[in-house]
């Protein structure tokens, strides 16, 4: 375990961790608030974010926003829209899906079902991070994305069917199900679909969260499309930035 022990409790790397060394008359403070990504290489490239895998713990991962993606987009909105963005453009897509985290557990447990588990923010040399938990498959690897094993249905049939089973009821307001970003995980001896993506309304008036019969309605819709997509991979009717998605183990941040 990283970190250190503070009050009985042990910290993760990306918590700020603080120890009180009383014997010398003073406080020791280590905090490891800040991540040097500088020299490292992601393990997977986005449309809007690249994944890290942690330097202190390789069962977390790391998403950040991408430089050019933020610049494309401010570009893309009116000057006097940009005054509105006090997140800038690199961070509104993780406050989002965090947020949806949050709201979807308020006692804070420690895994929820179907979707990722966030570990909070953390700043790094390349902007703030959002950390997540790394899911794994049955082999200990890193979880394979659905796209991935989109020609092996015998894997990922009965999660998926469960997976889905539950996006329409669930509170959750999903608005970017995709194959690659949907991963079949193993959790407590059993193969789960988990979506690492694609999670929060992108509305500043959560409208979804407020009605629930509007977020099932979408929902739905989403599950449509994502089973178009899953027959459009399996016949090889793809574009080229979905046969990308498609050669990584971990789900894409778009």
């Amino acid at each position: 375990m990283f970190g250190c022990w503070n009050a009985g409790r042990s910290c993760l790397p990306h918590q700020a961790c603080l120890l009180h060394n009383f014997g010398s008359g003073g406080g020791r403070l280590n905090m490891r608030h800040f991540l040097d990504l500088t020299n490292r290489k992601p393990i997977f490239y986005g449309s809007n974010r690249v994944v890290y895998v942690h330097p202190e713990d390789p069962d977390f991962f790391v998403k950040v926003a991408r430089p050019r993606a933020v610049k494309n987009y401010l570009d893309r909105i009116p000057k006097w829209k940009r005054r509105f963005k006090i997140l800038g453009g690199g961070l509104p897509q993780s406050f989002r899906e965090f947020r949806e985290y949050m709201r979807l557990n308020l006692p804070a447990a420690p895994v929820l079902p179907y979707i990722f588990v966030s570990a909070g923010f953390v700043a790094t040399s390349e902007g703030w991070g959002h950390v997540v938990k790394a899911e794994r498959g049955e082999d200990g690897n890193y979880a394979p994305t659905l796209a991935s094993i989109i020609n092996e249905p015998g894997k990922y049939e009965k999660p998926l069917a469960d997976f889905l089973s539950w996006v329409v009821d669930t509170p959750a307001a999903f608005t970017n199900l995709q194959p690659w970003n949907l991963v079949l995980a193993q959790r407590d001896g059993k193969n789960q679909i988990v979506s690492i993506d694609g999670l929060g309304e992108r509305c500043f008036i959560q409208f979804r969260a407020y009605f629930p019969s509007i977020n099932k309605r979408k929902n739905r819709r989403r599950v449509r499309k994502l089973l178009w997509r899953i027959e459009e991979l399996k016949a090889g009717r793809i574009g080229v930035e979905a046969q990308e998605k498609m050669k990584g183990t971990v789900a894409s941040t778009v």
